[in-house]
């Protein structure tokens, strides 16, 4: 009985003393104004999974990215024609593109990775996605409608309804964000209440004085070391240090997963992760590749892209803005994915979907206006040979087959695609466990999920 009081007294003393020396970097706590960053935090400091998680990334390509300047159809496909017509000024070449086998489709020549991928038998795409129950054109209904796992009415997230499935034996982070803050995919109060949920906006990011978040500013107590925990308005290190011991409490929980980021970290110091000029733009993949190495127990991360609403000169071919948004993406996704496999954490899903896709004929100022149907890609571990496939449903750009005359119809939904990945490919879930995660309502009866894709 000495023996464990003694053992107890020291971990609170370390915990004590992390507190001064560290922090989260960034705490959310459930106010209304305020984005849940936390469904339930770490009660221990030292529990860490004893090895790797499988893990699904789940990349959103926020904007309504163009399907068909990812992936045309090539020369000698019955629907060219249609497609060389409609955009006689941003279509793409034989000469920009790299023939994906026999399926019909080229890949754009900013993807190189993407096409090894497809090479072997990783990286497999998908085209005409979109949402099945709802043919609005909003940015913001339809990214709604995907991160919620179904129209925009359900409470919570489809991840953190995933986690409401399954509990860690002990307070774990299985969930995170590589960003500041997270997406409606993981807010809710389903996830079990040892799933740690928590967002990371960067394991190396200047310091700050203060975050505005809502209508106050949470003020940082920081040491030096990178992490920075924003607690509440005024509170010292003394006074934190106690608010921090209640059992239960926001404080006691918010240090414990300064924990066992902390934790993380040194993890990630000792690893051999590349520089962040290698992964170019998009450093939330860094981000993500460190999240992933550091934490063996994480589960589902999510990576928010930007950019995509192109309505205007977006030039999808070789230096335009869309070839060199692309191109970042893929420059990304090629750090990310070797880094992880040089790490020992290769047993890693991707999903990368966008909320829409654009519509068949270009506009008047050589871009694409908002649409339907759009493309998804869903990438394996390596030697998996999962991949290597184009799925179409009835794909056709003909006038009489458009979705109102003007859109690729949507055949594929957001769900099917991630149901498939989770239940499987991954096989982290049960088909029944599906119908948690993304529940139909009445007025969804005649819309059939078919997860499985040959």
């Amino acid at each position: 009985m000495k023996k464990k009081a003694l053992n107890k007294k020291e971990t609170l003393a370390e915990r004590r003393k992390f507190l001064k020396s560290s922090g989260l970097v960034a705490v959310t706590l459930g106010n209304p104004v305020i984005p849940w960053a936390f469904q339930a935090l770490l009660n221990s400091a030292t529990a860490q999974a004893s090895t790797s998680q499988d893990a699904l990334v789940f990349v959103f390509l926020r904007g309504g990215a163009d399907g068909l300047s990812i992936l045309p159809p090539a020369p000698g496909h019955s629907e060219r024609a249609a497609y060389e017509a409609a955009r006689p000024n941003i279509k793409l070449d034989a000469s920009d593109m790299a023939l994906l086998g026999n399926t019909g489709f080229g890949l754009n020549n900013a993807c190189p990775y993407l096409f090894q991928l497809f090479q072997e038998k990783r990286a497999s795409f998908y085209h005409g996605v979109g949402n099945k129950s709802s043919n609005s054109r909003s940015h913001f209904s339809q990214q709604d409608y995907i991160d919620r796992g179904g129209v925009g009415s359900q409470a919570d997230g489809f991840l953190n309804r995933a986690l409401s499935l399954s509990a860690a034996p002990v307070s774990t982070l299985v969930a995170s964000a590589a960003g500041p803050t997270l997406p409606k995919s993981l807010l809710g109060n389903q996830a079990k209440p040892t799933n740690l949920i928590v967002p990371v906006p960067s394991l190396d990011a200047p310091k700050q004085a203060g975050v505005a978040i809502g209508n106050g500013v949470l003020s940082r107590f920081d040491r030096g070391n990178g992490l920075s925990v924003f607690l509440g308005l005024g509170l010292t290190a003394r006074l934190a240090a106690t608010w921090s011991q209640t059992p239960g409490s926001v404080g006691k929980r918010a240090t414990d997963a300064s924990a066992q980021i902390g934790a993380a970290m040194e993890k990630v110091k000792a690893s051999s992760l590349r520089e962040a000029k290698e992964y170019g733009k998009f450093q939330q993949f860094r981000t993500a590749a460190q999240l992933l190495v550091g934490c063996d127990s994480l589960k589902f991360l999510t990576i928010d892209v930007d950019g995509w609403d192109t309505h205007d000169q977006m030039g999808p071919k070789e230096n335009g803005y869309f070839y060199r948004l692309l191109s970042s993406l893929d420059q990304a996704l090629k750090a990310f994915l070797q880094d992880l496999q040089a790490n020992s954490r290769g047993n890693v899903r991707v999903v990368i979907v966008s909320e829409f896709g654009r519509p068949l004929h270009e506009n008047g100022t050589r871009g694409l206006d908002h649409g339907r149907g759009g493309v998804a890609i869903t990438i394996s571990p390596e030697g998996s040979n999962e991949g290597g496939k184009v799925h179409t449903r009835s794909f056709s750009l003909q006038q009489n087959k458009l979705e109102d005359e003007r859109d690729i119809a949507v055949t594929i939904d957001h769900r099917e695609i991630l149901g498939h990945v989770l239940a499987n490919k991954a096989r982290m879930l049960s088909r029944n466990d599906l119908r948690v995660i993304f529940p139909q309502n009445s007025a969804e009866d005649k819309i059939i999920l078919d997860y499985s894709f040959s």
